[in-house]
């Protein structure tokens, strides 16, 4: 299996609401924060952005 952005960004969402789920919310926020803004900047470095299918 091909390892995308949108996998790890789906496995980071899943482990940060794990974290926020557990009480950790000084955790898991900054790991949401750091999840949006790396795809952000993926986004913004190879021109691709999620919805490119969607008119």
């Amino acid at each position: 299996m091909k390892w995308t952005t949108r996998i790890l960004a789906i496995i980071a969402l899943v482990i940060t609401n794990l974290v926020l789920l557990a009480g950790l919310p000084q955790v898991g926020g900054p790991l949401l924060l750091m999840a949006l803004v790396c795809h952000m900047v993926y986004s913004a470095l190879t021109g691709k952005q999620s919805n490119d299918g969607v008119r």
